[in-house]
């Protein structure tokens, strides 16, 4: 069996999308049964190491329980008020400049004053369409 046969069987054996035809190929290799039993026996063994000790499970739970209230993610966890207030100034400034208009108001719509004026003088400067 090559290396790639291996790597297929073993993406096979984990669960992983492979080519079937491929596999097929592979299968009727009479040392893939020994491969994939192989693969099984190391699992097996890997999960059973995976495991936690019980005692180290007992004793952890005890500590967690004697924290307080065995979650230290449910804990309440007390926040001085004058963090609360900083937090809801922030909101309240980030909400504020978000919501602003993106153009200036101006109170009078008027077109500016012009500096200078140009004349036209028809028949020179352009001709009659």
């Amino acid at each position: 069996m090559t290396d790639n046969d291996l790597e297929l069987l073993s993406a096979y054996f984990d669960g992983d999308r492979v080519d079937p035809r491929r596999l097929v190929d592979v299968l009727e290799n009479p040392d893939a049964i020994d491969v994939l039993r192989d693969f099984a026996k190391v699992r097996a063994e890997v999960m059973v190491e995976a495991l936690p000790r019980e005692a180290w499970v007992r004793q952890t739970r005890a500590r967690l329980d004697a924290l307080g209230g065995g979650s230290l993610w449910r804990r309440w966890v007390p926040i001085p008020a004058p963090a609360l207030v900083a937090a809801a100034v922030v909101i309240a400034a980030i909400g504020v400049w978000t919501l602003r208009p993106s153009m200036p108001v101006h109170p009078e719509d008027k077109p500016p004053v012009p500096t200078r004026v140009v004349a036209f003088v028809e028949g020179q400067d352009w001709g009659r369409i």
